[in-house]
């Protein structure tokens, strides 16, 4: 797959360096190509013509049978998700970025430094009637099969814990 630019994809730099660019991934937009979003409309797309060559090539230790994930994306936010994404520029921040992150993702749940912690606006009472003040989900995660795009509990699962 070759990648084309798409100027209706607009990204908002929050931080960049030689190896590293951070950007505000808006609500809707994917991270990268997968079906219906092959020519246009990703994260990646608006990454062409910013981000070395090398790093726009498919990354090759993916799962995905589905998708195309280039080497600068490190990690990923789904596309109904608004939130800062971390991108390698170089093969060194990629080494560095995939370490960090599977590290933060071996960490023990007492172990505050690496943790990756995401934080969201909800809309209304996120304890319904009863209006619970902490609610806490720790359970396995995993594709949900009446719809591959999301994840829900599932048994067998990825372990996740979601405190609100």
């Amino acid at each position: 797959l070759h990648l084309a630019f798409d100027p209706s994809v607009c990204l908002e730099t929050i931080y960049e360096d030689d190896h590293v660019l951070a950007i505000a991934k808006p609500h809707g937009v994917l991270a990268h190509p997968s079906p219906g979003y092959w020519d246009r409309g990703t994260v990646a797309h608006a990454l062409v013509g910013r981000m070395p060559s090398e790093m726009m090539e498919e990354r090759g230790n993916h799962n995905e049978w589905d998708s195309f994930i280039p080497r600068c994306v490190v990690h990923r936010l789904d596309a109904g998700t608004t939130g800062v994404m971390a991108l390698a520029k170089s093969s060194a921040a990629e080494r560095g970025l995939t370490e960090e992150l599977r590290a933060a993702d071996a960490l023990r749940p007492w172990a505050a430094e690496g943790k990756k912690v995401y934080v969201t606006l909800l809309l209304g009472h996120p304890g319904g009637a009863s209006k619970e003040t902490c609610i806490t989900v720790d359970a396995p995660i995993g594709r949900n099969p009446q719809n591959q795009r999301c994840w829900t509990v599932v048994p067998g699962g990825k372990q996740a814990k979601t405190v609100l």
